[in-house]
């Protein structure tokens, strides 16, 4: 939902005047509640959600280069080969201490509206873990680009004939069809999107690195995708604080292995994620893919530079009108598709079965590997015939089993004959399935917006 549109040459330099509007209409939101086809709702304010400069603008403290750059901590940042680094952990700051104005001296530079918003705490509210520019375009694009460019010392970058084969191999990766994005060649990686860093530290990241670059720094990297997997769905609740260890040490180790010039402020950021977490939820719910997605849309319906708002504005209004006017298919899940002689099962929204490698591969709630063949209805019960995986193995041991994590390795010689049924409730998850040896060896990760408890 927009609640508002600003327009000019350059980005706010006022905070009151950008902010103070928001803050009034909120209080009253949070004192009143808003009525609704004659019924009252409650509103409550669940986080603030930015990029790191936009934090550091609301809440008018010193930009991600200073001193006392940290939003969590009361770290002090050195400097190190013309970087800010931040080495270690130092003690977390307080609401209390932001609003007596403790921080004056170094980290907060000017007064901010939000203080007045009724109930917030301005240090826990405006979460850090951003996993679109934190983790995706932050931490896996500075590493994927160390290893293609050579700028991670004192490893040397891939040679021609390397990036050639793994361009080959991330051409040829086939995603089941709820990515919007297919892989694209190394050649193209300083134009890559978020979501395909996304797509590359998730799913292929643990087969295609593991030889690709050293020992160290892949059982490393372990720690990285480990922890955030787990910090990615509330099916992994019970691992959140072993992901904040991982997290931890992950920074930790970073300076043993790359260089203690690398642990700027998105580096150190990383041992604050685990506490986001925990208060607000999985990283996608408090990330800004949703929000930079709906600024893309909004970006197209200007047309020229002159008068832009205007333009904005009337074309919302007009969005706004037609989505009232049209009535959205309700549908129930699941159910089956019928294309010639394939059926196709939609289990729930953005989870589909068919056949073949790409989308025919799940995960039972007895953890068997199971590729889908085709699904029948009876007294409106779901029942899905495939083949399983009789054997399979964790795809690491390090730093724990990838088992709990569901990542499994398996050939297709391990593809059972015999067929097998199995009731839709029993599905857990589907599997994202990577291959790099042509559909001998496949390597098993979840999609993790289908994982259910």
């Amino acid at each position: 939902m927009v609640i508002g549109v600003f327009c000019g040459t350059t980005k706010p330099d006022n905070v009151e005047e950008y902010l103070r509007p928001l803050v009034s209409e909120l209080n009253h939101l949070l004192n009143n509640g808003i009525c609704i086809n004659g019924r009252r709702i409650s509103v409550a304010l669940r986080a603030i959600i930015a990029d790191t400069p936009a934090r550091s603008l609301i809440k008018g403290v010193v930009g991600h280069n200073g001193f006392h750059a940290c939003l969590k901590c009361k770290i002090v940042g050195k400097r190190f080969e013309r970087k800010m680094i931040f080495e270690g952990t130092a003690e977390d700051r307080t609401d209390a201490e932001f609003r007596s104005g403790a921080y004056c001296i170094g980290h907060q530079k000017r007064p901010t509206p939000l203080l007045d918003v009724k109930g917030m705490d301005i240090i826990k509210d405006i979460p850090i873990a951003d996993d679109l520019h934190l983790l995706h375009l932050g931490i896996m694009k500075r590493l994927l680009l160390g290893y293609v460019l050579g700028s991670l010392k004192p490893y040397k970058k891939w040679s021609e004939d390397e990036q050639e084969r793994i361009s080959n191999l991330l051409v040829r990766i086939k995603l089941p069809t709820e990515f919007q994005r297919s892989t694209r060649a190394l050649k193209f990686i300083k134009f890559w999107k978020g979501s395909e860093f996304r797509t590359f530290l998730h799913h292929i990241s643990i087969p295609l690195l593991k030889g690709s670059i050293t020992d160290s720094a892949y059982h490393h990297f372990k720690l990285f995708f480990m922890a955030v997997t787990l910090l990615s769905s509330n099916y992994y609740k019970q691992y959140w604080d072993f992901a904040g260890k991982l997290l931890n040490q992950f920074v930790e180790d970073f300076s043993v292995i790359y260089g203690r010039g690398y642990i700027t402020s998105n580096f150190h950021n990383l041992v604050h994620v685990a506490a986001d977490v925990k208060r607000f939820g999985p990283l996608p719910t408090i990330s800004s893919y949703p929000f930079e997605n709906k600024l893309q849309h909004i970006k197209r319906l200007v047309r020229t530079g002159h008068s832009c708002l205007s333009q904005i504005v009337g074309r919302l209004g007009e969005l706004r009108e037609v989505e009232a006017a049209s009535e959205k298919e309700i549908l129930n899940y699941p159910f089956r598709k019928t294309r010639q002689e394939e059926v196709i099962l939609h289990i729930r929204a953005d989870f589909i079965l068919r056949q073949g490698n790409r989308n025919g591969w799940f995960l039972t709630k007895n953890n068997e590997i199971v590729r889908y063949n085709r699904a029948s209805e009876t007294a409106g019960q779901f029942v899905i015939e495939g083949h399983k995986i009789l054997r399979k193995k964790p795809a690491f041991s390090y730093p724990r089993s990838a088992e709990i994590i569901f990542n499994y390795i398996a050939t297709i010689e391990d593809l059972s004959p015999e067929a097998v049924r199995i009731n839709v409730c029993d599905v857990k998850c589907k599997f994202v399935v990577v291959s790099l040896d042509e559909g001998v060896t496949f390597h098993f990760s979840p999609l993790t917006h289908t994982l259910q408890q």
